[in-house]
């Protein structure tokens, strides 16, 4: 199973050892994707039209024709981006703070 380690700990300083419970978890993880992604290919098999009927763009003409300029995209795209990761960072920060790492 894989097992995904940090080379050093966010917030603790002593390392875990590998959990079998989180492993376990991972694969039923795993296997519901795989099930779920197996679920789709067979809809999309036995019901011939369906995979054309989702992609064509019916209704393009009744639909608002919009253009978005470079700041909207930076405000909505690269702006959210960095206001996430702004939050994580001080969430991180915080952490490291309150729970300083002992020797």
């Amino acid at each position: 199973m894989a097992e995904f380690p940090l080379s050093k700990p966010v917030i603790t300083g002593s390392k875990r050892d590998a959990s079998t419970l989180g492993n376990a978890a991972y694969a039923v993880f795993v296997l519901f994707c795989f099930w779920a992604g197996s679920q789709a290919i067979n809809l999309l098999m036995n019901m011939p039209g369906l995979f054309e009927h989702l992609m064509q763009s019916s209704g393009a003409a009744t639909r608002p024709y919009i253009e978005m300029g470079f700041g909207v995209n930076i405000l909505f795209g690269l702006g959210v981006f960095t206001v996430g990761a702004l939050v994580l960072g001080a969430i991180v920060f915080a952490a490291r703070l309150f729970y300083p790492q002992r020797a």
